[in-house]
């Protein structure tokens, strides 16, 4: 979990990408996934955890 958060965080990275080089074939369950470990989508924690520079 560590990886996709770190990947996540790169916010150059599309989202599908993350979940592609995170091993998930899917976005969608990636995102599940990703939702019931943080409480939050991969795109929400992207907003909330990355500043505007």
């Amino acid at each position: 979990m560590k990886s996709q958060i770190l990947l996540t965080m790169e916010k150059s990275l599309p989202i599908h990408l993350v979940a592609s080089k995170s091993g998930f074939n899917s976005t969608n369950y990636f995102g599940r996934t990703f939702s019931r470990k943080l409480g939050c989508s991969p795109t929400v924690f992207r907003k909330t955890n990355i500043k505007a520079p």
